[in-house]
């Protein structure tokens, strides 16, 4: 009856509370580990996200089983645990204190980490240029990895091969090398090991056209895994440092926001992949890991050019 029309305005009201709620949580990474360790606090973040993007796939027909009202119950018990856990987390010693405020004594922490925030908080006011980069990085990096997850199920299933358990491969292996990745990141640098992530998930989804059996298909899912890992630890801590520490939740929320952007074009295109051709979905996720592979570098140079700047004259 009328009450139908009630969900899309139900859907616009989730949207928008996600969206409160995605980048003012994942900014509390820059509170809780210093700048050059956020891709190893990170890579928590991307295990978890990792481990229910596979399970999800794997339980989604169990779990439909159950019904919406389960389901949608499921989610919002999870949804108040969620909630409980992190007022818990506030409510520690010395986490409650204002912003960065455990940090000022350099009894606290290495003299080096206080000096990461130092150099961090005193990166004057990112440009506009600037800021555009951190958006198009979003909208390259998640306009591929859709088109990826669309492409390339319309390959296995003529193949007789189910493409929840390829895909679930890909975020289980994602999910097992987080922290192993988080540490290359931070060994390596965050945007070297992004742009090589990148670049190598443009070239494997150049692949996925030329798979022809189930052992290539799961494969490339798991080398997929491993160049996704090394991206999407490093997101967050491309976006924090970007920025200075008081702006760390519009560096992430102009991240998302050129991935939400990236999902509401690239689900128009899905939908003609199937009449299009896999090739068309191919050619512009590749177009879309390169753009964010450029972006993520002009960033680190330029980041590079402010903090060296900020340390002469600390």
């Amino acid at each position: 009856g009328p009450l139908r029309w009630a969900l899309p305005l139900l859907l616009i009201a989730w949207s928008c509370a996600m969206a409160v709620f995605r980048s003012p949580a994942l900014a509390l990474l820059s509170r809780y580990a210093s700048p050059s360790s956020v891709p190893m606090a990170a890579a928590v973040l991307s295990a978890a996200g990792g481990l229910a993007g596979g399970l999800g796939l794997l339980g989604r027909p169990w779990l439909l089983q159950l019904g919406p009202f389960a389901v949608f119950a499921i989610a919002s018990a999870v949804l108040l645990l969620t909630v409980l856990v992190l007022g818990r987390l506030e409510q520690g010693d010395g986490l409650s204190l204002p912003y960065k405020s455990i940090y000022v004594s350099g009894r606290l922490v290495p003299a080096a980490v206080a000096r990461g925030f130092a150099e961090q908080d005193s990166i004057p006011q990112p440009s506009v240029f600037h800021l555009g980069l951190i958006f198009f990085a979003g909208i390259g990096a998640s306009l591929g990895f859709r088109l990826l997850t669309e492409s390339f199920p319309l390959v296995l299933k003529p193949l007789g091969i189910a493409p929840p358990l390829v895909v679930g491969t890909l975020f289980l292996t994602v999910a097992l090398l987080a922290l192993p990745a988080g540490a290359v990141a931070v060994r390596v640098g965050n945007s070297r090991t992004m742009c090589f992530g990148l670049v190598a998930m443009a070239g494997l989804l150049g692949c996925v056209p030329i798979v022809s059996s189930a052992l290539a298909a799961f494969a490339l899912a798991g080398l997929l895994g491993i160049a996704h890992s090394l991206v999407v630890n490093g997101l967050y801590a491309f976006a924090l440092s970007a920025v200075p520490s008081d702006r760390a939740g519009l560096g992430l929320g102009l991240y998302f926001g050129g991935g939400g952007v990236a999902m509401a074009a690239s689900g128009a295109l899905a939908v003609q992949l199937p009449s299009l051709g896999v090739g068309i979905g191919v050619f512009v996720g590749c177009t879309g890991f390169l753009i964010a592979a450029l972006c993520v570098a002009l960033v680190g140079s330029l980041h590079a050019v402010l903090v060296e700047q900020v340390a002469a004259n600390l």
